[in-house]
């Protein structure tokens, strides 16, 4: 027993890329078999275009990678708005803890004004 991969490497002397180009190379043949199959269950006549359509495995993946680039993009501009309102809700909550802190600062430091100009009195 010998494992897949050694098989071919040593005893076929083929590598993993040899395959591959072999399997991309045009397959006219079967798609022109598939098709008239297709054609033939379906009863379309042949003065008629083809009611189906046939992908290869490459156009299925071109179209996955599309896809899933543009669910990419629109989750971005999602997250980005959702950053933006987030930023602009910070920055609020700030401005609105600084005014309060100088609100409170200034009512401190006129209570102390007061008590300093009673207590200077009393002595």
């Amino acid at each position: 027993m010998v494992p897949y991969r050694t098989y071919h490497k040593h005893i076929l002397r083929t590598t993993k890329y040899d395959r591959r180009r072999r399997l991309r190379g045009p397959h006219v043949g079967s798609r022109d078999q598939i098709r008239g199959v297709l054609r033939r269950r379906r009863n379309v006549p042949y003065s008629k275009p083809d009611n189906f359509g046939i992908s290869s495995a490459q156009q299925i993946a071109d179209q996955f990678r599309q896809i899933t680039a543009s669910v990419a993009l629109l989750i971005s501009v999602i997250s980005s708005i959702g950053l933006l309102v987030g930023g602009v809700g910070v920055h609020e909550h700030h401005a609105h803890v600084t005014s309060r802190n100088a609100h409170a600062r200034l009512a401190c430091a006129k209570l102390l004004v007061r008590a300093a100009a009673t207590s200077s009195g009393s002595f």
